[in-house]
């Protein structure tokens, strides 16, 4: 049930059951329910929400006065819950050569953030018009789109002080793309990836840098 954690043995060796503090029932409502959005969608009803949390609806309503204010726990828990801390650090880090730090970085963003669960949600959510995936997509091209274009920038075409142009910026747009495809591929519609997850990383990386230099013709000056 969602009302308990796992039982905790005794000092006597037998078993006793915890009962939840108040936090701690709304963090497992907001954990199931991104199990039960993952499978259902967002037009599941509050009925059918409390249901496969396996409490009543007066119960959840008590968490979450809303299904809306409890989608929106949903968004931040799925979303910024998965962000890592030190993925701006780790791109910056000049002191590692770029293609280390590329390679290094989506691997631990491929396991920090894709699981079935977020990739379901992040898919229904897309279809419901949700404002919450334009925001990650703004976020993510600020924090690791041109940030990553810069540092490529920087090493590869040795420029200093310059923006990157549009068509560099759409080509770590490809790299992304090819990670979020294989996670689709894998954990959606689960077909078996013909290379682990870091030989695919590794060679979309190198197939970037092969053709970054190439852009500069779209170059944009400060």
């Amino acid at each position: 049930m969602a009302n308990y954690r796992k039982p905790v043995a005794n000092q006597d060796g037998g078993q006793i059951k915890r009962k939840l503090s108040a936090a701690e029932r709304r963090t497992a409502y907001i954990e199931g329910a991104i199990r039960c959005f993952s499978e259902i969608g967002f037009d599941a009803s509050t009925r059918e929400i409390a249901r496969f949390l396996g409490v009543t609806q007066p119960l959840l309503y008590k968490y979450f006065p809303s299904k809306e204010e409890l989608i929106n726990e949903v968004y931040r828990h799925v979303y910024l819950g998965r962000w890592g801390k030190n993925w701006a650090s780790q791109l910056h880090n000049r002191a590692i050569p770029i293609r280390e730090r590329l390679i290094d970085f989506y691997i631990d963003y491929y396991r920090s953030v894709f699981d079935r669960d977020w990739l379901r949600i992040y898919l229904f959510s897309a279809l419901r018009g949700a404002k919450i995936n334009k925001w990650y997509v703004e976020m993510l091209e600020a924090q690791v789109i041109r940030p990553i274009a810069l540092e490529l920038k920087r090493e590869l075409i040795s420029t200093e002080g310059q923006n990157a142009s549009e068509a560099e910026v759409e080509a770590v747009w490809s790299l992304q793309s090819s990670v979020y495809y294989y996670g689709v591929r894998s954990l959606v519609y689960e077909v078996e990836p013909s290379v682990d997850v870091a030989t695919m990383i590794a060679n979309s990386v190198d197939s970037l840098m092969a053709v970054f230099p190439n852009l500069s013709s779209g170059r944009e000056q400060t």
